[in-house]
């Protein structure tokens, strides 16, 4: 059991002795044994079920800014951690995925041109 320490301000902290398990709210590497590293990327990010469910023109602004600016994520990201009910507006998705504000837009026509030809 953690033992309580008074901090300065007469606030209690929990301390857990040095020999204590990991705290559970952080899980165990058990926990996530059975999920096998998967890499996302722009050559793959098009199989994902959430992404193929997302309107073509942030699936095609995701194709040409990816072209410029890589990007690398995991299935983790993707199955855990973005809201695809709030997605393309959640935050996490913004951070994972290119979007099309991420250049200006004389940039991203030339780029959409280039793959075009």
């Amino acid at each position: 059991m953690p033992t309580l320490v008074k901090m300065a301000d007469d606030q209690a902290l929990d301390q857990a002795p040095p020999d204590a398990a990991p705290s559970a709210a952080f899980g165990s590497a058990d926990d996530f044994a059975s999920e096998e590293y998967q890499v996302v990327n722009l050559h793959n990010f098009e199989q994902l079920p959430q992404i193929q469910a997302m309107p073509e023109e942030v699936r095609h602004a995701a194709r040409v800014v990816g072209n410029v600016l890589p990007f690398k994520s995991n299935r983790y990201v993707v199955d855990h951690l973005i809201d695809w009910g709030a997605a393309p507006d959640d935050g996490m998705f913004r951070l994972t995925f290119p979007q099309r504000d991420m250049l200006a837009p004389e940039q991203f026509e030339r780029m959409e041109a280039a793959l075009a030809a």
